[in-house]
């Protein structure tokens, strides 16, 4: 038997995840995306999101509700209005997430760390070195 991890699984029913002070974003890796799952938040005018806007929105996005590498995606929802609560829904097996994560400010993105960008110039530089070296030692 292989471990797949710890993660949440609605089944044909739902998850209710309460706050204990309102939130406005949520952050979730959502797996196998089913155009059947949903995402209800309460207090913020209403707001769903469906599995369908998730996979039109999915970079590399393969199929619905595929389990493989494409079929899960990174989730990251902003609100202009705090919500106490989240339910997962799904009206067909099952909604799969993991990695859940709420805040009062908005979720921003990272970018890619400087020195990545030192380090593979880095790399690409001792490259061109090793040929010139080679060059050098092959000529004489």
């Amino acid at each position: 038997m292989v471990d797949s991890g710890n993660y949440l699984s609605t089944g044909l029913g739902r998850i209710t995840i309460t706050f204990n002070s309102p939130q406005s974003s949520l952050a979730l890796l959502w797996g196998s995306i089913d155009t059947g799952n949903s995402l209800v938040f309460n207090d913020a005018a209403a707001f769903v999101l469906t599995g369908t806007a998730v996979q039109a929105a999915a970079a590399g996005f393969v199929g619905n509700g595929f389990q493989g590498p494409g079929g899960s995606a990174y989730v990251v929802i902003n609100t202009n209005t705090s919500f106490t609560t989240v339910t997962a829904v799904s009206s067909q097996i099952s909604f799969e997430f993991a990695g859940i994560a709420a805040a009062t400010t908005p979720f921003t993105f990272t970018p890619e760390p400087v020195s990545l960008i030192l380090f593979g110039t880095g790399i690409g530089l001792l490259g061109c070195g090793m040929a010139l070296f080679r060059y050098r030692t092959h000529k004489i």
